[in-house]
This record gives C-alpha cells, sequence and structure tokens, in this order.
C-alpha cells in the first residue's frame, strides 16, 4: 500500500517539475525507487525500529546512493547512512561548494565521527574558537556533548556542521551540515 502511494506520488511530481515537493517515508522503499524521484525540495527518511545505540540497522543507505541524492535534493533526512569519516569530508566539501542552500541530517555511527574530527586535530577537549585547519568550533555546550564548527574554504562559501552528541561514546549520532545564507555574515550563531 506505501509503495502505490510513493508510485502515485512520483507521477504527481513528474507531471508538476517545477512544484516544490518533501517527502517522508517512514520505510524503506528501495534504491531503485529512491533513484526515481524527481528533485524534491526535501527527501527524509526514517525507520521508528532504528535508535540511537541500535548497532543493528534494518536497512542501510550505502554511499554511493547517499551522495546521488545529496546532489539531487535539496535538503536530506536520513537515517542509518553508511558512510565513511572521509564521506563526511566530502560531503562538508559538496555542500560549501553548492550555490544553493543545501541542508542534510544523517544517523551515524559514532566513531566514523570520532574518526573524521579526528582527523582534523578535534580531540575531547576542545573549545569555542579554537581552529584547526579549515575548521572553526564555532560553538559548545562545555560538556563535550554538541559541538557547530564551521568549515571556511578560499574557494567557497562556509558551511555549518552540528555535531549532536559525544562522538567519544559509543553508539549512534546525529550530525547536520547546512549551507544556508545566515552562515555568510558575521553572526555565527548555531542552535544546538
Amino acid at each position: 500500500k506505501d509503495f502505490t502511494k510513493l508510485f502515485r506520488t512520483r507521477e504527481m511530481m513528474a507531471w508538476f517539475p517545477q512544484s516544490k515537493a518533501d517527502v517522508s517515508l517512514y520505510f524503506w522503499p528501495g534504491s531503485d525507487l529512491l533513484n526515481s524521484l524527481p528533485p524534491l525540495q526535501a527527501l527524509h527518511i526514517f525507520d521508528s525500529k532504528t535508535d540511537y545505540d541500535d548497532s543493528n540497522w534494518p536497512w542501510q543507505i550505502d554511499s554511493n546512493l547517499f551522495f546521488a541524492l545529496l546532489d539531487k535534493h535539496t535538503c536530506l533526512n536520513l537515517n542509518n547512512a553508511a558512510i565513511s569519516s572521509d564521506d563526511l569530508e566530502r560531503i562538508v566539501e559538496i555542500i560549501s561548494a553548492e550555490r544553493r542552500e543545501k541542508y542534510i541530517q544523517i544517523l551515524v555511527k559514532k566513531s566514523i565521527v570520532a574518526d573524521w574530527l579526528k582527523s582534523h586535530s578535534i580531540f575531547e577537549r576542545y573549545k569555542k574558537g579554537d581552529r584547526h585547519g579549515k575548521y572553526e568550533i564555532v560553538s559548545e555546550n562545555g560538556q563535550r556533548t554538541n559541538m557547530g564548527l564551521r568549515f571556511n574554504n578560499a574557494a567557497s562559501r562556509p558551511c555549518l556542521v552540528q555535531v549532536c552528541g559525544d562522538a567519544w561514546e559509543a553508539g549512534n549520532m546525529h550530525i547536520t551540515m547546512e549551507k544556508v545564507e545566515k552562515c555568510y555574515n558575521n553572526d555565527y550563531n548555531v542552535s544546538i
């Protein structure tokens, strides 16, 4: 029944290509169907069975599919993305090079986020204002559990990265990356 609704939704979006559509899915539709969707304003794929500490995810979005979705859609909110620490770096570079606003939120394993942070010499002890290469810590709550980073690259505009949770513990966590106009001025407020 859910697949029939999704096919019907896809047909309607194809009939009105200039309209902006958001799609929220609470089941895994399969990669073929995801690849066939037209560009969306937002694509959300959730799984009620996935928990922050659950390492046995019922399905995962592989990195090839993830990057195809990232290229096509403005906003992605995905649970269960099977990406590496190198993929996280690539995501930041892609988002910062975009001319349009871009937003992603993904649930990933904390060990992957920790490896990515360590590759930029960001360890458990950090404070607002610390600079690590092209990254600057722009917010933190003093308890290691939430951090905002700004990626600065002379060739592109800044990208804000929000790490929600303690990357140095076991389990899973959300990481958010966005490039919006508010990032370009001197007021770098990141709400965590």
